[in-house]
């Protein structure tokens, strides 16, 4: 008996995840949504580091947090179009690093590229199998706030008196205030119009003006991943 009800259940469960998630055609709806941001910078130098910049830190990816909301109209049956306006922190990051000079320890931790956009992507939208749906499109950036950051540790071996300097540099001047990309993605909408989006950037714009950062033109580059609610209006 009890493993009826468990079989019953479970079907029933399947029959809600299978039904048809997103609205009929001709349908204009909102989604507020939040997620996180992995980003990096293409081309991005490494940086010298040590007595006389000997050493060079290599780059890695960042971290940050996306908010905003979108909102599509749906064409007919498999085809919406989608556009939205988001807060993204973006940007990259250059690994920890430890090394030595005579009696002295250097930890340099926390070297980053911080980047803030408002982003407005306008997306085309297929919806392949129910509630799953594949999108690309075109998205414009406006740069709010850009900063570099580091921090550098001295101490004396065999004492425990550490000496931090940290950098905190505004570099909005030496960026493009504008940036474009390619959004391509897939997203997923649940019966309860629940919906997970995971989409990559891709850069096509340069963000540094010319000869800053070294000759490099250096490009935005976001894997991002959201969660959120849509509702009819």
């Amino acid at each position: 008996m009890i493993m009826k009800k468990v079989l019953f259940f479970a079907i029933m469960m399947m029959a809600v995840a299978t039904a048809k998630a997103q609205f009929a055609p001709g349908t204009f709806s909102i989604q507020p949504k939040i997620g996180f941001t992995i980003s990096w910078l293409s081309n991005a130098p490494k940086l010298p580091y040590g007595y006389e910049g000997k050493y060079s830190l290599d780059k890695t990816a960042a971290g940050g947090i996306i908010i905003g909301a979108d909102a599509e109209y749906m064409v007919n049956d498999i085809f919406a179009v989608e556009a939205g306006i988001n807060y993204s922190m973006q940007g990259s990051q250059w690994e920890d690093e430890t090394w030595h000079e005579g009696d002295w320890r250097y930890d340099i931790n926390d070297t980053k590229i911080e980047l803030g956009y408002v982003n407005i992507p306008v997306t085309a939208k297929v919806y392949v199998w129910r509630g799953l749906a594949v999108k690309a499109g075109v998205q414009m950036g406006l740069l709010t706030n850009a900063k570099f950051k580091s921090k550098l540790h001295k101490r004396m071996e065999g004492t425990s008196t550490v000496t931090t300097t940290s950098t905190s540099e505004k570099i909005r001047s030496d960026c493009e205030k504008m940036d474009l990309s390619i959004p391509i993605g897939v997203s997923y909408e649940f019966s309860n119009h629940i919906v997970v989006d995971a989409r990559y950037n891709w850069g096509l714009t340069k963000i540094n003006k010319e000869k800053d950062f070294g000759d490099k033109n250096m490009k935005n580059s976001v894997f991002l991943i959201t969660c959120g609610y849509k509702f009819k209006l």
